[in-house]
């Protein structure tokens, strides 16, 4: 005998399907990173990425060092942010391991639908897609999506509040493999990583700015590398100020009015000097 359901049970038969879609929806939820998680930037935070492309013997190396200056908005469903980056250049084909220069520029990034799924640089339906915790990022939360198939591999990375996508690929017919690391990351308290440091190689006066002079509260350094020794002296020489250069702007709010050097030691050995007025 079947016995139709009455309208208390078909309550309670919908009450459960709606807990059921719930239930899915958070699913999806923990498998993926909202834009806002991915970039979920702040002024100071410091970035690094390689990025290398080999065809057999040839190939191409470029770091990008990325300094988060300022936040522009990050209110509603958009967040824009200024960086500074200095991108450096090494090309393996001819002559070897020759060394092309660096260039240094500021970009306006302006990420929208914050609340959307961040992609990847690749889609397929078949690859596998984990969210978790990543030793190769210190165990920052990471989204990645793999797929392997018989003449190409793809692994792709989405870092929580660093940004992303970084991936490594390789094609076995073509013989060509392409990676965008994420080599080091300096985040708040977090650092993790190793930084390209070779001042003999990228430091140049003539990119190198102290701003603004004369100066009331903070002055900005541009052209220093995270971790550089930065030295203020009085006129007569006397020591003032001493730290590592952590691509914040520096505050000189407690010095008396008149005119200093800043003393930048690479580490290199190689050494700069600007003269600035503190109003």
């Amino acid at each position: 005998m079947f016995l139709y359901p009455s309208r208390k049970s078909k309550a309670m038969k919908y009450t459960t399907i709606a807990i059921l879609v719930c239930t899915v929806t958070l699913s999806l939820a923990q498998t993926t990173l909202l834009k806002r998680q991915v970039y979920d930037f702040a002024a100071g935070d410091i970035l690094m990425t390689k990025y290398t492309i080999t065809n057999g013997s040839q190939g191409r190396i470029d770091w990008r060092l990325d300094t988060i200056v300022s936040i522009l908005n990050n209110a509603g469903d958009t967040f824009t942010y200024v960086t500074s980056s200095y991108t450096f250049f090494r090309d393996f084909i001819f002559p070897v391991n020759q060394f092309e220069g660096h260039r240094h520029f500021h970009d306006t990034i302006t990420i929208t639908e914050l609340d959307s799924i961040a992609e990847h640089v690749h889609y397929c339906p078949t690859c596998s897609d984990t969210l978790a915790p990543n030793a190769i990022f210190c165990d920052a939360l990471t989204w990645t999506k793999t797929i392997d198939l018989p003449d190409y591999h793809l692994r792709s990375h989405l870092v929580e509040g660093r940004g992303g996508p970084y991936y490594h690929w390789s094609s076995t017919t073509s013989m060509i493999a392409v990676s965008n690391e994420l080599i080091y990351y300096h985040k708040a308290d977090t650092t993790c990583g190793e930084i390209f440091t070779r001042i003999s190689d990228i430091d140049d006066p003539h990119s190198l700015k102290l701003y603004p002079n004369p100066a009331d509260q903070f002055i900005i350094l541009e052209g220093a590398l995270f971790n550089d020794q930065v030295t203020i002296f009085s006129m007569d020489g006397q020591r003032l100020f001493e730290s590592e250069y952590t691509g914040q702007a520096i505050n000189i709010a407690g010095l008396q009015s008149g005119m200093y050097f800043l003393q930048l030691h690479f580490k290199s050995g190689r050494e700069h000097v600007f003269k600035f007025i503190k109003q």
